[in-house]
């Protein structure tokens, strides 16, 4: 019994792996057909089968969602590269503007002196922001110069009174000469804003000036490096914006998980539509042929000559096992409820022996207990005739006694 049970469990486990399989060759039977069908109609949907266009349907949605999720996931991807860029982008850009700044002071300050508005105009709007400035720090550097000559001819007293001016005109002339350099350094960052800087970086190289050329040098660099650092920052900055309108425009809000949900969602119902249309359009297809056990049907086409027959082949191939392991199993079953039949005729037997030894105990014991009662009885009736008897002489004998 337990090698019939374990045959059948065996038998019952590769049953289930080639109704498997007889679904997958249904599948793929339906698919193969759509698909010569989709070459057939797609161009030209008139005439077309309703399932066709229903499978063709089915298919166009799943595709979309699919594609989907795959330019979401892409997208993510691409959003944090971008946020990766953008951030190194930043930190070089800000480097940069620091050594423009830094370069941009130093040229300039190396430019004063030569600038004429005909020689160096591009130079003209750095020079009028800062001349002020400069107009300052040159009055305070005069005074400064005044005081300490003062300071060398004076008497003692004198000298140590103009120690104490000199100290407060140095602290004034430190103040504007910051001034002056902020202000370079501000009037430059706007020139290079403006797109006036490689102008400036032209007429400089006009000058043939070893010097300045020198100076200008490490500015120039600066300039192409945050000019180059912006573009790409505008550049990363209108695909990262690209990549968002994309994800906007498939559905993608705060939570991009619940969309790519929705969409893997969306895909499995629509592969398991489009895998049950196909296994039923294979059905449908092979009953022309054989019925649902192989046999062959009143009639049918030849198999071996149609289109599908390698398809054709393999399930019926399928059904003939599927047909002879459930014969198997229906064998030993029968065969099992046989068996379990005879044990139960045994059992039913021996109970019917038990219960007729029973019957002739019982019986036995019956007859023997009749006989008990008989010979009761029959001493009994002996007993009441002798008390009768008994009973009569002893009235007797009192009636002799009383006369």
């Amino acid at each position: 019994m337990d090698i019939q049970n374990t045959t059948i469990h065996n038998l019952s486990i590769s049953l289930k792996e080639k109704r498997e399989e007889l679904d997958s060759l249904y599948s793929k039977l339906g698919a193969r057909i759509f698909q010569d069908e989709d070459a057939s109609f797609k161009d030209s949907p008139d005439g077309a089968p309703e399932s066709y266009s229903e499978w063709k349907n089915l298919m166009k949605e799943r595709e979309t969602a699919a594609s989907a999720v795959f330019e979401i996931k892409d997208g993510l991807k691409r959003l944090q590269d971008f946020g990766k860029v953008e951030k190194d982008l930043e930190k070089s850009l800000s480097e940069e503007k620091k050594k423009l700044r830094s370069s941009g002071v130093r040229a300039a300050a190396s430019l004063w002196k030569e600038y004429t508005p005909e020689r160096f105009p591009a130079f003209t709007p750095v020079f009028t922001a800062a001349k002020a400035e400069k107009l300052e720090c040159e009055k305070l550097e005069k005074k400064q110069n005044s005081i300490n000559e003062g300071k060398e001819a004076g008497k003692p007293l004198g000298r140590m009174m103009a120690q104490f001016r000199g100290a407060g005109v140095s602290a004034q002339l430190y103040y504007r000469r910051s001034r002056f350099e902020q202000s370079l350094a501000d009037s430059v960052e706007a020139l290079v804003t403006a797109g006036g800087a490689e102008d400036l970086v032209g007429e400089v190289a006009s000058y043939s000036s070893p010097v300045l050329d020198e100076v200008f040098a490490p500015f120039e660099a600066s300039i192409k490096a945050v000019s180059s650092l912006t573009e790409r920052m505008k550049k990363v900055s209108a695909e990262k914006k690209s990549v968002e309108e994309n994800l906007a425009s498939l559905g993608v809000g705060e939570n991009s998980s619940k969309r790519l949900d929705e969409l893997r969602v969306l895909v499995k119902d629509r592969d398991t539509a489009v895998d049950n249309m196909c296994r039923a359009r294979g059905f449908d297809y092979c009953s022309v042929f054989f019925d649902a056990g192989g046999n062959p049907m009143p009639e049918a086409r030849d198999m071996e000559s149609d289109r599908y027959n390698v398809h054709l082949s393999g399930i019926k191939a399928a059904l003939a096992d599927i047909a002879d392991l459930e014969c198997k199993i229906d064998v030993l079953q029968t065969e099992m409820k046989i068996s379990s039949l005879d044990k139960n005729i045994k059992k039913y037997n021996d109970e019917i022996e038990a219960a007729k030894n029973k019957i002739e105990n019982l019986t036995a014991q019956i007859e023997h207990l009749e006989k008990s009662i008989s010979d009761a009885s029959a001493e009994k009736a002996g007993l009441e005739t002798y008390l009768g008897t008994i009973s009569g002489r002893e009235g007797q004998t009192a009636g002799n006694a009383g006369e």
